[in-house]
């Protein structure tokens, strides 16, 4: 059986309760200011850029990071002693990021405040009763005496969520907009992809993996800099054939 790295473990989970925590804050002057970002204080929450600092509401979200890019070299250790090859790795991460992309469009929609702008009882039941669908969505199974029962499960499971998310009308009336997702968790589909072809391809240079920082880094001070060139190019690269795929990719994720 697979050890868990429990420390690990550990960390990605109490970054998850920090991060649930943090995004169930009430606004005003209730609580004191290092409960919220040290740029956005109570009681007014204005985003203030002249203010110094962080808090630990801005140090949730790269813990989570760090443990998910430190769970990328462990969880692909299996296909590096299978020598596998670059496709399966490219399906894991082509699939992790399709997942967490649907993952951010379902959750965000099914949210009781997305669905109507005056939430009812019945609107928070629906809620709750449509998260209940995810649990069906990623649950892996390892037992092989219920795997087709688990899959059909699995099945049924997302049909009823793009079932949900064609029908509804949502407070906008509009219905489903790709536009509309969790843009932490889209962030966190791009993390996961690229970080982990990149360590892929950098598993046996570490020092190359070390030079793309600094590549990205000069992406974005060129970007601001007059003038067109090859670096505004990658930075706005979200179109290809005509197909608009800047609700899920985009350089500055």
């Amino acid at each position: 059986m697979h050890q868990r790295n429990q420390s690990l473990d550990a960390l990605r989970g109490l970054a998850i309760l920090a991060m649930v925590l943090s995004g169930s804050i009430a606004f005003g002057d209730t609580l004191p200011a290092w409960m919220y970002h040290a740029q956005v204080p109570p009681p007014d929450h204005k985003f203030m850029p002249a203010i110094a600092g962080i808090t630990w509401v801005d140090l949730v979200f790269p813990f989570f990071l760090f443990s998910m890019g430190a769970a990328i070299p462990l969880a692909l250790q299996k296909n590096i002693q299978a020598k596998t090859g670059w496709m399966p790795v490219l399906f894991i991460a082509g699939r992790r990021f399709l997942l967490l992309v649907f993952f951010a469009l379902f959750t965000h929609h099914l949210m009781a405040w997305s669905i109507s702008a005056q939430p009812s009882a019945r609107t928070y039941s629906l809620s709750v009763s449509a998260f209940v669908l995810v649990f069906f969505q990623f649950y892996d199974n390892k037992n092989e005496k219920y795997q087709r029962l688990f899959l059909l499960l699995k099945g049924i499971a997302f049909a009823i969520a793009v079932g949900l998310l064609y029908w509804l009308p949502f407070k906008d009336g509009k219905g489903f907009a790709l536009t509309n997702s969790d843009i932490i968790i889209i962030v966190l589909a791009n993390m996961a992809f690229f970080g982990t072809l990149i360590w892929w391809l950098t598993k046996n240079n570490p020092w190359l993996r070390i030079g793309i920082l600094p590549f990205i880094m000069a992406v974005f001070v060129a970007v601001k800099e007059p003038g067109d060139g090859w670096a505004k190019e990658l930075f706005n690269f979200n179109e290809l054939a005509g197909f608009r795929f800047d609700w899920m990719y985009q350089f500055y994720f």
